[in-house]
């Protein structure tokens, strides 16, 4: 009714409101996406990449992960097409973490795992980060970034850490 718009032609465009959020979430990839690869495409180097994609990411957040969690609340009841939804928005949000991953996993970088569950624990962290970032002003985007990074080529385990932990996998029954 705000838009002027009355019912049967919302849905003659639409079949229902779900299709209409759909539309509304493929602006929302399709606008951060063109964003995204038009700043990478003037950047060879891979480190700088990864800071570009989560400054992007960062950046068109407050929309995107408007839609995660919707998404996320329908996948948490149940609801079946949420659940394919929400694989499709992670499929394209992830599709330039995916490729970046694959590509160091091949130039000897990272090291040979699952290039996807890789990914998807990339985009994870970067989430994380984000979240983190809007609670305070205790750490600048920068201070993060580093850290992350540190955690990423480092661990944060110590030697005694890794042995127990060894020995855990060791030991596991299940």
């Amino acid at each position: 009714k705000k838009a002027g718009m009355s019912s049967p032609t919302f849905y003659h465009y639409f079949p229902d409101k779900r299709e209409l959020f759909m539309e509304v979430i493929e602006y929302v990839i399709n606008e951060w996406k063109a964003k995204l690869l038009d700043a990478l495409a003037r950047e060879p180097d891979p480190t700088k990449k990864t800071i570009i994609m989560f400054r992007t990411f960062q950046q068109h957040y407050p929309k995107v992960g408007e839609v995660l969690n919707h998404l996320r609340a329908g996948v948490a009841i149940g609801d079946r097409w949420a659940q394919n939804k929400l694989k499709h928005v992670y499929d394209a949000l992830m599709e330039n973490i995916l490729k970046l991953t694959k590509e160091s996993i091949e130039k000897g970088t990272i090291r040979k795992v699952d290039p996807e569950l890789l990914a998807y624990f990339f985009f994870m962290i970067d989430e994380a980060a984000i979240q983190r970032l809007a609670l305070d002003d205790r750490y600048t985007t920068k201070e993060l970034m580093s850290f992350v990074a540190d955690m990423i080529a480092f661990g944060f385990l110590t030697q005694q850490g890794k042995e127990q932990l060894e020995s855990y996998r060791q030991n596991r029954t299940d």
